[in-house]
């Protein structure tokens, strides 16, 4: 962010719940009219079970679900990937 304000934060973090909230509704619609009455409470279950290009764009829906719901507290490299993130945006180096 070029202003790191709390209501630029605000916002920030209101589009990623958002995202994943769109990410959760799409994911529940599109299991519910690839198995109807067949679905399992668990969905990837349902989804191991095909192999078509949906079940992949499903799986695919779940990895960035997961990837969103890590707190990044716990990355490890969080701070080496921030620096390079501002390098490039800024395109500086830092020495």
């Amino acid at each position: 962010m070029k202003n790191k304000t709390p209501k630029n934060g605000l916002i920030s973090a209101f589009i990623a719940l958002l995202m994943c909230s769109a990410i959760y509704l799409i994911v529940g619609i599109i299991g519910i009219l690839c198995f109807g009455d067949n679905i399992q409470s668990d969905v990837l279950q349902n989804i191991s079970e095909n192999k078509d290009a949906l079940s992949l764009i499903l799986m695919s829906l779940f990895i960035v679900i997961a990837a969103m719901h890590i707190p990044i507290v716990f990355f490890i490299g969080k701070e080496c990937v921030l620096i390079i993130v501002d390098e490039i945006m800024r395109k500086s180096t830092s020495e």
